[in-house]
Parts: structure tokens; sequence; C-alpha cells
């Protein structure tokens, strides 16, 4: 009976976390005007400056989970390709990176 509680509650997780995807999909696509998205379109070119925009925000977001968010709803939007998007995310990793080596160093301080 257990199990059966962990899993009901485990696809009812699953259930709000969908439904807020698609609601924060929704929501961006009212609020991003055309300049914007060329706008972020121009920041991501290339695999570097890709990896760079996803290490920046993730920086100034100081939440790695946040961006891998927004970066789900820009591909499902359209603004961002799939294989655009792949330097983002380990730009993004790199940023998470960066944010927990500060906290260390902090942390030894």
């Amino acid at each position: 009976m257990e199990t059966f509680y962990n899993v009901l509650l485990f696809m009812a997780g699953l259930g709000i976390f969908m439904m807020s995807m698609d609601m924060t999909c929704k929501n961006l696509q009212g609020l991003m005007g055309q300049s914007l998205t060329r706008k972020m379109k121009n920041l991501t070119k290339g695999k570097f400056k890709g990896a760079l925009f996803g290490t920046g925000a993730t920086v100034a977001l100081q939440s790695s989970t946040a961006m891998i968010v927004l970066l789900i709803s820009f591909v499902q939007m359209g603004i961002f390709s799939l294989s655009q998007s792949l330097p983002i995310v380990i730009g993004v990793n790199v940023g998470a990176s960066a944010i927990f080596v500060s906290l260390l160093a902090d942390a030894f301080n």
C-alpha cells in the first residue's frame, strides 16, 4: 500500500511539473517579442557563444535548474534548435560549477 502511495505521489508531482512547463512556455511566448527572439538567436549563434551564454545566464540566475527549465521552454517555442541548445547546456553546467567553486572559496575564508 505504501508503494502505491509513493507511485501516486510521484505521478502527481510529475504531472504538476509538466503542467508548469506548459504554462511557462505559453507565458514566455506572449512575453517574447521578435526583437528579443532575434537577439537571443544572435547571442547563441556559435558553439562558444552558446556556452558562454549558458555560463553567464546560470551565474546571473544562480540556478542551473531554472536555466534548464527556461532552455526547454525556448526550444519548445522554437527560439533555439536542439543542436543550438547543447552548447548552452554545457555552459549551464560550467556556470553551476563556477557557483559551487565560489561558494567553496567563500566557505574557506
